[in-house]
């Protein structure tokens, strides 16, 4: 069951991650694309560490009656 719950985020987060990673590519070309590179590896560990935390909790290692959520 997890992957649904990845498969439906990749459906409402996919188009953007997409868009994103073109816009910063062309912002390597600019005098301000370093701090577009920052952004993107900002957003990128915040992204990476909601998929970990997502895909835990529907593996079931999280019980989540357990943890009272």
């Amino acid at each position: 069951m997890w992957w649904l719950l990845s498969l439906r985020w990749l459906a409402n987060w996919g188009w953007w991650l997409v868009f994103r990673k073109w816009f910063l590519s062309l912002g390597r070309f600019t005098n301000w694309g370093w701090w577009l590179v920052f952004w993107e590896w900002l957003l990128h560990r915040r992204l990476v560490l909601w998929w970990w935390l997502l895909g835990w909790r529907g593996l079931g290692v999280i019980n989540q009656q357990e943890m009272g959520w």
